[in-house]
């Protein structure tokens, strides 16, 4: 390392470091501790300036060959002998000092101004509070406010101006001095981002509103109206009246490249709301929601103006109509759509999608109470890139919509489904002996399959049996969620679900013994109601078991919701402002002490366990115990965060098989099989 100061003549600072040196000896012939020659920077955190480098570097360079003379403290054999010279700690203290100095030169104060700024903006994109983390990122140092201060990237960013629900009951009678304060932010930001591109979201909600906030509101926006030739992230949701008053920033923003806009309108005038920003170049990513709020008329044909969109989210509804588009991937043509329709529902699906190329669409999401979309879609429909197809029908029945519908438009389009999704009244596959077969022959990357309870033939088609040396139809069907349908009751459910073809599949899927060219099957069974949910469990259990599992007693609700009342009673108080020395404070430790333990000593059936899911004992468990650390008093004395982990653990565990005998666990919703052994790479 060159340690000799850059274009300073060698002569010069040889002459200048042996002044010095004789310096550092004398301090050692008197026994004393050599000063620093920096003592400024000791007490700060500023940045050495070139001469405190230069003074810095020569005291390095003289201290480090001399202190290690010195005679080391941990040396029996300096100390016994008592040596003249310097005390045995000064050794220490001086390598102490030689680390201390050195990284004035190479430590955090001096990383380069750029690199801080890029720091500092990757903490203030995970920050909850933007502004407060920029606050207190500046409080750290000078040199850090300096830093802060000066970058316009860390300014561009600006405070939230939303005015909805939340914060009409936050803010309360005080809205006024919250506006104050938020307008105080944003004039700040915008005069510290000097001419980087803003990033900010404006929301207001007209329906929660009166005059008072809405002249603070529009004045909020008018100010960045003014500064409309800096957008590059806008995210607005307002009223079509209040965007209406944003017309003169047509044409007016060069630097705008993402736009979330979502417009509450009482008239078809959403060429109005979206032509406002007709005139963007930049513009690459935007989502466009146009919420009707009268009405059932059919919104107008509206093409979106930008051909260089990369990414959009075009949705539009009504009072019993809705349409969305989604194009998600930049590098990729493929489009989502979502349509829902409560009447005429042929008419509105079918002008919506020749909006678009047939082939573009991959994904379809159909959802309508009404039934004369499904001839549409047996008949006529053609999406040959189809790979996701989800279709909602309530209410509808077996002889409206049935596999013959599902295998036309399949067989018609020759597209291969990798995800079926149908829920509705009808038993789809149910009506026609094979069709289920004739489906997976239609569709052998299918990796998803959402439907209803599935009939004999069907299951025993995925039943894969590895002697045979066959692999099943589908190899890749990774999920199966079989729903158990409103129409059902608990009488009929022994006889419509067939355990035995279940559990069959379930052990056949979810232990394939290493096949890699067969994908492991999560099964899972879900029911509308807590007690279609527990007979279907028992009696998948009985079938296991070859004799009658009996159905133990439930564990009453009233007890669980007693208890995750209490949970997060304790856990959600707030102690700030109270007296930690008072016995109201710390009673509610010993509340949750006494919680804890009957909770400890009541048993707990497995068939019970739904009940926790039902009322997520798992959540106010982990809320209880990520607040017990500082706001419940002697949580350490009663050793309450590895009591509550325990209690999390026994009342949601992932799944009830631990013996041997138990095949299938509660889960969110649902039944599934265990999924606990992992499965091969």
């Amino acid at each position: 390392m060159n340690l000799i100061p850059k274009f300073e003549p060698l002569r010069r600072w040889t002459a200048r470091h042996a002044a010095r040196k004789a310096d550092l000896g004398q301090h050692f012939a008197n026994q004393e501790l050599i000063p620093s020659p920096v003592p400024r920077l000791l007490q700060c955190n500023d940045s050495p300036t070139e001469e405190e480098k230069e003074m810095i570097l020569e005291y390095v360079a003289t201290i480090e060959p001399m202190c290690w003379q010195l005679p080391d403290s941990s040396s029996l054999t300096t100390a016994l002998r008592h040596e003249p010279g310097l005390p045995h700690h000064y050794s220490q203290l001086y390598r102490e000092s030689l680390r201390l100095h050195r990284s004035l030169i190479t430590g955090i104060r001096n990383i380069p101004g750029e690199v801080l700024d890029i720091i500092f903006n990757s903490a203030l994109q995970i920050a909850d509070d933007r502004y407060q983390q920029l606050i207190r990122i500046m409080q750290t140092c000078k040199r850090w406010w300096i830093s802060a201060h000066g970058s316009p990237r860390l300014w561009s960013t600006l405070p939230k101006m939303v005015w909805d629900v939340h914060t009409s009951n936050r803010v309360g009678r005080h809205g006024h001095k919250v506006f104050d304060l938020l307008k105080r932010a944003v004039l700040r930001h915008l005069a510290q981002s000097g001419n980087y591109p803003l990033t900010f979201v404006f929301h207001y909600d007209f329906q929660i509103s009166n005059h008072t906030v809405e002249v603070k509101y529009q004045e909020l926006l008018g100010i960045m109206i003014s500064q409309s030739h800096r957008w590059g992230h806008a995210d607005l949701m307002m009223s079509l009246t209040m965007l209406e008053t944003t017309s003169i920033i047509t044409g007016k923003l060069p630097l705008l490249r993402s736009l979330s806009l979502s417009v509450s309108t009482t008239r078809n005038s959403e060429h109005e709301a979206i032509y406002f920003f007709a005139a963007c170049p930049s513009l690459e990513h935007v989502s466009l929601t146009i919420n009707h709020t009268m009405g059932q008329q059919e919104p107008p044909d509206i093409v979106l103006p930008w051909r260089q969109l990369t990414t959009f989210n075009d949705h539009r509804r009504n009072i019993g109509r809705s349409c969305t588009f989604i194009k998600g991937d930049p590098n990729s043509q493929n489009l989502s759509c979502r349509m829902f329709a409560a009447l005429d529902s042929q008419s509105h699906m079918a002008r919506q999608l020749s909006r678009f190329s047939a082939s573009r669409i991959t994904m379809l999401d159909i959802s309508s109470p009404d039934i004369s979309c499904i001839p549409w879609l047996s008949d006529t429909l053609t999406l040959p890139s189809l790979t996701v197809l989800h279709l909602g029908f309530p209410g509808v029945g077996a002889d409206d919509l049935s596999s013959t519908h599902l295998l036309s438009f399949v067989r018609r389009s020759r597209c291969s489904l990798k995800s079926l999704r149908f829920t509705g009244g009808g038993g789809l596959f149910r009506e026609q002996l094979g069709a289920f077969s004739q489906f997976l022959l239609l569709s052998d990357e299918l990796e998803e399959l959402h439907c209803d309870l599935l009939p004999l033939d069907a299951l025993r088609t995925l039943f894969f049996d590895p002697k045979s040396g066959e692999p099943p139809p589908v190899p890749r069907l990774r999920r199966l969620s079989i729903s158990i349908n409103l129409t059902m009751s608990l009488k009929t459910l022994p006889s419509q679900l067939d355990c035995a073809a279940l559990n069959a599949v379930a052990k056949s899927r979810c232990n394939i013994g290493g096949r890699a060219e067969v994908a492991w099957l999560r099964l899972e069974i879900r029911a509308w109601n807590l007690a279609m949910n527990q007979t279907a469990f028992h009696l998948l259990e009985n079938d296991l078991a070859g004799s009658p599992v009996p159905v133990e007693p439930s564990i009453r609700e009233e007890v669980v919701k007693g208890w995750i009342d209490q949970l997060y009673k304790v856990g959600g108080t707030s102690f700030s402002g109270t007296d930690r020395i008072s016995p109201s404070y710390h009673k509610q430790g010993r509340r949750l002490n006494e919680l804890i333990a009957e909770m400890e000593l009541y048993p707990i059936p497995d068939s019970d366990l739904v009940l926790f899911r039902k009322y997520d004992m798992a959540e106010a468990l982990t809320h209880c115990a990520s607040v017990e650390a500082s706001r419940i008093p002697c949580a350490s004395l009663y050793n309450l965060p590895s009591r509550l982990k325990s209690l999390k653990d026994r009342f949601c565990p992932p799944l009830l098989e631990r013996d041997g005998q138990r095949h299938w666990a509660f889960g969110r919703g649902g039944i599934t099989p265990p999924d606990d052994i992992v499965e091969p790479a």
